[in-house]
């Protein structure tokens, strides 16, 4: 065999190797994206549901101080079915919670969905410090998994999204 066919065909070999690289990188690359768009939409819905839980859990205690002091002017019968009502809202949105909690079960990662569900117990409970905490701690990690949390700069070597 020639040299020059010999080094023809290694370069041809080499530049075929470097393209199967690229690619692999190139969907790597997407991946990634694509991951971080979907768990970003998962993220939005369920902060927006679970901020939304909060406000529905602000109008009960609301309603619940106004059926306690209850007078003259307020109708029982309209502040029962109006706290009626709130209670099934906020059912209806507990059990739309668990669609959200399955898509940040399953695009993860293990410190959103531990998170998560600390925040929808805490939601269960309606106390109102648990929930800010557990959503302070929710944000905290959404963010992390998204590569937009500030960093320790020892940890520069860690990857962004776990």
């Amino acid at each position: 065999m020639s040299p020059t066919l010999t080094a023809a065909l290694l370069g041809a070999a080499a530049a075929g190797l470097f393209a199967l690289f690229g690619a692999w990188v190139q969907g790597r690359r997407e991946h990634v994206k694509w991951l971080r768009e979907k768990r970003y939409d998962a993220y939005t819905k369920a902060e927006a549901l679970f901020i939304n839980i909060s406000m529905q859990l602000v109008h009960l205690d609301e309603l619940k101080k106004r059926v306690s002091a209850v007078t003259e002017t307020n109708d029982p019968a309209e502040i029962a079915e109006e706290t009626d009502r709130g209670k099934a809202k906020v059912r209806s949105m507990m059990d739309s919670m668990a669609t959200d909690l399955t898509a940040i079960t399953i695009l993860g990662p293990e410190p959103v969905t531990l998170a998560a569900k600390s925040l929808a117990q805490a939601s269960a409970f309606g106390d109102q410090a648990a929930i800010q905490e557990a959503d302070r701690a929710l944000l905290t990690a959404m963010r992390v998994a998204l590569g937009s949390a500030r960093r320790p700069w020892y940890k520069f070597w860690a990857p962004k999204g776990y």
